[in-house]
């Protein structure tokens, strides 16, 4: 139903995760970045959730304690999957109730999760396309690592009405980072091939930045950031 890659990048400093799931418009709920993490929570999505320990992270917590509390009395916790990465430590919780094949493979600075899936070779997949990616710009492996999984099998095959009665997904790349840029920021909200459109649309958004900045100097500072912070 949904797999994730999150991960940090250390020649960046920078937060990303990129998600495909076969539910519309559910991308932009999935994922929270920010300079201190990346958190994702799926299958039964709580977007609150995240955002709890985002606000954990930004006071100093580990990805253990974050998570932790976070889940801690939350009683659909078997229904979820959190997966919450810093640059020194990661937590992953994946429900008993969540839908299997469900899992994830953990790597250097990086985690890919899943639910619903084919099996752990497509998470494998993900983590290996990932490693092999350091010579591609951090939005670029993100992306191609994910569109690696997909080719190796993905999520099941949709059953029948099983995605709110359609067929298409959604997917969204989101990556904090000391030097914002538009096409950190993409979703695919509907889309038959939503991994493949998103790889389309990160590159139009990044021609289109170029071509604003020669334009609009400081119109790419006017937008940024786009993850999240704490605003008093």
């Amino acid at each position: 139903m949904t797999f994730t890659l999150i991960a940090y990048d250390p020649d960046s400093n920078s937060y990303g995760a990129c998600l495909r799931t076969s539910v519309p418009c559910a991308g932009g709920l999935a994922i929270q970045v920010s300079l201190r993490g990346v958190v994702a929570t799926q299958a039964y999505v709580n977007s609150d959730l995240a955002i709890a320990v985002m606000q954990e992270l930004d006071e100093g917590a580990t990805s253990g304690e974050a998570g932790d509390r976070a889940l801690r009395g939350d009683r659909f916790a078997e229904l979820r999957q959190l997966a919450v990465l810093t640059k020194s430590d990661e937590f992953v919780h994946t429900g008993s109730s969540t839908l299997p094949w469900r899992g994830h493979v953990s790597g250097a600075h990086h985690i890919a999760v899943g639910n619903r899936m084919s099996g752990r070779a497509a998470l494998e997949a993900i983590s290996l396309a990932y490693r092999s990616g350091e010579s591609l710009d951090f939005p670029d492996r993100l992306v191609d690592a994910m569109r690696a999984g997909d080719d190796a099998g993905g999520e099941q095959a949709s059953t029948p009405g099983f995605a709110l009665g359609t067929t298409q997904g959604s997917a969204t790349l989101q990556i904090a980072s000391p030097t914002p840029h538009m096409f950190h920021n993409v979703r695919v909200d509907a889309h038959d091939d939503p991994l493949s459109e998103l790889r389309r649309v990160v590159d139009v958004t990044r021609n289109g930045e170029r071509v604003m900045q020669e334009f609009y100097p400081e119109g790419v500072e006017v937008l940024s950031p786009f993850f999240w912070r704490h605003v008093d």
